[in-house]
């Protein structure tokens, strides 16, 4: 189900299996901008390191930084790939 808030997340570690800096962006769909339960489902995602392509093990320290509310209109002009529409 595709809700009306959609929002941009940056994810920076440094990775434990290979000891580099990585930065990896995902769009968040979300069904309102109450920020804790924003910050859970960010928690709950499964982020890979850019370098070695290894899933970044629970316990990692990741640095989060989060856009301001998007509509999916207004994603499509910073060309940002979004999942198809249903």
């Amino acid at each position: 189900m595709e809700h009306s808030f959609w929002f941009v997340v940056t994810a920076s570690f440094v990775c434990p299996n290979c000891s580099q800096n990585s930065t990896e962006k995902v769009v968040l769909n979300h069904p309102t901008t109450e920020f804790s339960e924003l910050s859970q489902k960010i928690e709950d995602q499964v982020f890979c390191c850019q370098n070695c392509k290894e899933k970044v093990p629970e316990g990692t320290q990741v640095s989060i930084e989060m856009s301001r509310p998007w509509t999916r209109e207004s994603l499509k002009s910073l060309s940002v790939d979004l999942p198809p529409e249903k």
